[in-house]
């Protein structure tokens, strides 16, 4: 999972998946939970298990044996390939970014060995890349290439198809995911198509089928032989996310648990899992929690997790060290050249540092690159904590268009009406939110 969000399949989970939650900050909210899961618990008593390394024997080896073979031969671009794929994979189920630089350089030398005119699995792993990378322009223009050279290859819809959602362009995006739909006549290849179906069901505030889709990857999944843990992982966690998005938050914790029992490593689920504990007022096992994710997947957006969970529950000491970790590493992104932080930058400044102008620069540069949903709330709330109103309520215009159903997009846009006077909407937003969650106001995470 590289920052901010993505989608592939993996990917889904982002910092940057997608479900961008703004903090705000307020009374704890617990719901008298037994003992057994009070504040005092500890990531021991609690039963999850301490978070390790993702280790592969298996894998390891074939990467050692890829890495051989292009050591051996500069020019052999299939062994090449093969070993972007797995620096890919192991990116993102490991968080560890090294992996995409990896990836980077390996797809870089296979286009020098031979031009994409003739490799075709080059350009798509430069395509992955660049979208990893948030260079969503770059990978769609890529994607339109593979798709005009190999017109029946399923693999260049579905680059496509990722790019446009993050790029906003959703009624294009489903068209590519239809394409990819008839192209793919492998069962196995199915779960990773529902998955993109569901998050661009949810979008569109169709929660019904997103979830009936997560379901139906759920099952497939789990049904091959030997089943495919990594995808049975990922489809609790989200299904576990739109549990917690409508405030179920016992079906949350279910599949975040089954994500965990299925791949004990799986980090995104240990990351949900602390948001839930957070939500629920037991601060210590959050903060604990969390530091298990820092301790194997150290990026900044979970120190700025850690900081906010500090803020909320009124330990503004605790959250200090935290939120400059944050800021630095963010930062030290930008300056790399790197573009995927800018919608977390745009989060940070609006609620955990209270700087409002630098909010919106990073917001602003945030929908240069994009239109989804989430770059324009982020502009959105950006402007109304600088005291932006007017611009404020065009960008949750455009945010709220397709219905989505998230209930702090909704709870934003409501209190950025209300402030430029728009008091019957800013009401029937506020109304709205209730809907969805009624508990949006407890803890919850930038994503």
């Amino acid at each position: 999972m590289t920052p901010g969000s993505h989608t592939p399949w993996i990917e889904l989970l982002g910092t940057s998946l997608l479900i961008t939650l703004t903090g705000s900050y307020g009374t704890s909210v617990t719901d008298g939970r037994s003992a057994a899961h009070d504040s005092s618990a500890t990531v021991a008593d609690f039963g999850i298990p301490v978070l390790r390394v993702y280790e592969d024997p298996a894998a390891d080896a074939k990467l050692r044996f890829l890495e051989d073979r292009v050591s051996a031969d500069r020019d052999d671009v299939t062994a090449e390939n093969r070993l972007t794929t797995e620096c890919l994979r192991r990116l993102r189920l490991t968080g560890n970014l090294a992996w995409l630089y990896r990836a980077d350089e390996s797809s870089r030398r296979s286009l020098e060995s031979v031009p994409a005119v003739a490799n075709f699995d080059g350009l798509v792993n430069r395509a992955a890349v660049e979208t990893e990378f948030h260079h969503f322009v770059t990978a769609r223009d890529a994607a339109k290439e593979l798709c005009a050279a190999e017109p029946d290859n399923p693999k260049g819809y579905e680059l496509l198809g990722d790019a446009l959602v993050e790029l906003g362009d959703y009624a294009v995006a489903a068209s590519a995911y239809r394409q990819l739909q008839a192209l793919t006549t492998d069962l196995d290849k199915m779960p990773e198509i529902d998955v993109r179906l569901a998050h661009l069901a949810w979008i569109y505030g169709d929660d019904k089928t997103a979830r009936s889709d997560y379901e139906h990857a759920l099952a497939a999944a789990q049904s091959m032989v030997p089943p495919f843990l990594e995808m049975i992982a990922f489809c609790h966690v989200q299904l576990g996310q739109l549990d917690f998005g409508v405030g179920e938050w016992d079906a949350a914790e279910t599949h975040y648990r089954s994500a965990l029992s299925t791949l004990p490593n799986f980090y995104p689920a240990l990351d949900h899992l602390a948001e839930l504990e957070g939500a629920k007022g037991n601060y210590d096992l959050a903060s604990d929690l969390y530091k298990e994710v820092i301790e194997v997947v150290p990026r900044p957006e979970f120190y700025q997790m850690l900081a906010d969970l500090c803020l909320y529950a009124q330990r503004p000491e605790e959250a200090k060290p935290w939120q400059k970790r944050a800021e630095s590493a963010y930062l030290d992104s930008v300056r790399r050249g790197e573009v995927f932080y800018y919608h977390n930058l745009a989060s940070f400044y609006s609620d955990t540092a209270k700087a409002p102008a630098e909010a919106v620069q990073w917001a602003r540069k945030d929908c240069e690159q994009l239109h989804a949903v989430f770059a324009e709330e982020g502009l959105g709330w950006a402007l109304y904590k600088n005291g932006d109103y007017q611009e404020s309520n065009e960008a949750f215009d455009r945010a709220v268009a397709l219905g989505t159903r998230s209930a702090h997009l909704l709870y934003q846009a409501g209190l950025a009406y209300f402030s430029s006077g728009k008091v019957v909407k800013g009401k029937e937003f506020i109304q709205r939110t209730y809907a969805v969650n009624p508990r949006f106001d407890t803890f919850h995470v930038h994503r």
